[in-house]
């Protein structure tokens, strides 16, 4: 995999972080897989769901003073061809707190999750849930309006308030069982001046249970 970014465009702005994969040293990244102004990271991990190898890659486009679009892709190898693929691509926007989230444990690991902002009052979020499958893509097991609202004060992000419900309809918790872990992981510091730091989730050891969302409002900030 080869990653570059083009020149500075117009006024200073950072030019596109462009990916792509080659097999020979002269490389040629005219054909953009995807691409933003700024490079989030990017994760090679074994998906056992998959029966393969993933790259997970995130960019950002910043289009306003604190306003991020994240484009999120996964590549899957596949061994037949010697080659990666993408299986799946999503982008959010960050300024609506809308979140592309893959899980790296638990029951759900290997399965993504996306929260998108509704358009209408009072700003409820749809939550889909895609599972990996033998046939090499992802499919929807789920999706349905959770109990999170724009500023509704929960400092936790949409997914994570949304986790219990998300495991509950999924049959992987039950009542009496222990309250789910966070999924946080760095693929969701999208724009770490708008999310919750990973120092401030390791001291998040007071979050209740409120109307079915995990919930944490003790910082004064909030989504």
């Amino acid at each position: 995999m080869v990653v570059a970014q083009a020149p500075k465009k117009h006024k200073g702005a950072p030019g596109p972080v462009e990916y792509c994969f080659a097999k020979v040293e002269d490389v040629n990244c005219s054909v953009v897989w995807f691409g933003g102004n700024i490079d989030l990271g990017m994760e090679v991990k074994p998906d056992e769901k998959l029966g393969t190898q993933v790259i997970i890659g995130r960019t950002a486009s910043k289009f306003g003073p604190s306003r991020y679009r994240v484009q999120t892709v996964v590549w899957a190898y596949s061994a037949s061809d010697d080659w990666y693929e993408v299986i799946f691509a999503h982008e959010s926007n960050r300024c609506i707190h809308d979140g592309t989230r893959y899980i790296e444990e638990g029951p759900l690991a290997g399965d993504i999750v996306i929260s998108e902002r509704t358009s209408r009052r009072p700003w409820p979020y749809v939550i889909t849930v895609f599972e990996p499958s033998a046939d090499g893509h992802y499919h929807n097991i789920l999706a349905y309006e959770g109990q999170s609202r724009w500023h509704d004060g929960n400092r936790l992000e949409v997914i994570d308030a949304e986790t219990l419900e998300i495991e509950k309809r999924l049959n992987v918790w039950k009542a009496g069982d222990p309250l789910p872990s966070f999924w946080k992981t760095a693929y969701d510091l999208s724009a770490e001046h708008l999310v919750n730091t990973p120092k401030e989730l390791a001291a998040c050891d007071n979050v209740s249970l409120q109307n079915g969302l995990m919930w944490w409002a003790l910082l004064t900030r909030t989504r």
